[in-house]
Parts: structure tokens; sequence; C-alpha cells
């Protein structure tokens, strides 16, 4: 999973910019890549901290900590525009753990896997991630230490 991340320093508030950072593994099972009804899903995918995603993260967490799983739906065919590294609209992508069955906006392909697929599915993942990894910091901002 690919990120832009900024990280700010707790203790100087200096601001340092990560750009297209492999912020976590995700161990995607192979079926996943199979369309249903011209739909891709991917249901509590394990994403595992890259060392890399430790670091733009400011070694808040450790290398190889396990994040919370994955789960987006994509639709086939799903008009991305591959050149925006920003966040700002979902691009036919239904993150999160609602209801499944289909993905919003974008237009289905007509038959067959699209050239695009990995653009799509990286930006699907990395949309994702940024969500994740938030949710993740947040809880941990807000859990009292033992």
């Amino acid at each position: 999973m690919i990120a832009d991340v900024s990280s700010k320093d707790r203790t100087s508030g200096e601001v340092t910019e990560y750009d297209a950072v492999t912020v976590a593994e995700l161990d995607i099972p192979a079926d996943a890549l199979n369309p249903v009804d011209d739909v891709f899903t991917l249901d509590a995918v394990p994403a595992t901290l890259t060392a890399d995603g430790a670091q733009a993260f400011g070694g808040f967490y450790s290398a190889g900590e396990e994040l919370a799983p994955v789960t987006v739906a994509l639709t086939e065919g799903a008009d991305l525009d591959g050149d925006d590294t920003g966040g700002d609209d979902n691009n036919g992508l239904t993150p999160g753990t609602g209801a499944r069955g289909g993905a919003t906006g974008g237009a289905l392909a007509s038959t067959g896997a699209g050239d695009d697929l990995p653009a799509v599915l990286g930006t699907a993942a990395t949309l994702t991630a940024i969500g994740a990894l938030a949710y993740g910091a947040s809880r941990r901002r807000l859990t009292p230490e033992s």
C-alpha cells in the first residue's frame, strides 16, 4: 500500500513530507482479483506496517506492526484520475465496513479486466491505508497507557 505522508514531529513541530511511501504490505488473496458483477471486493485484508511506513509515521509505530484490516470495493473500469495523488474524493471507491455488493460512481467495464486495474487497486489501497492509519493513530492517542 503506497501513500503520500505528512508527519509532524511531536517535539519540534517540524513537518516532514514523504512521497509515494510503501506504508503497508497487504496479504491479498488470489481470488480477490476476480470481480463479481464487475466489482472487486477486498474484505478484511491483513495489513502490516513496513519499515518505511514506520519511519514516515515518526517511529510512533514499529515496522511489522499489524494495522487495521483493509476493506474496499471497487467497480471494474471506474474512472480514476491516476495523475492526482490527493485523497479528496472517493473516485468510485466504497471504503469501510458498510453494506457489500457494489461501489458508487464510476463506469462499469464492458467485459474482461481493464489495463488500468493495477492503478485502480493501488489507488483503492492508498485511500484505505490513509483512513486505517488515521483511525489507528487517533485510537492510540485517546487510549490511556497502562
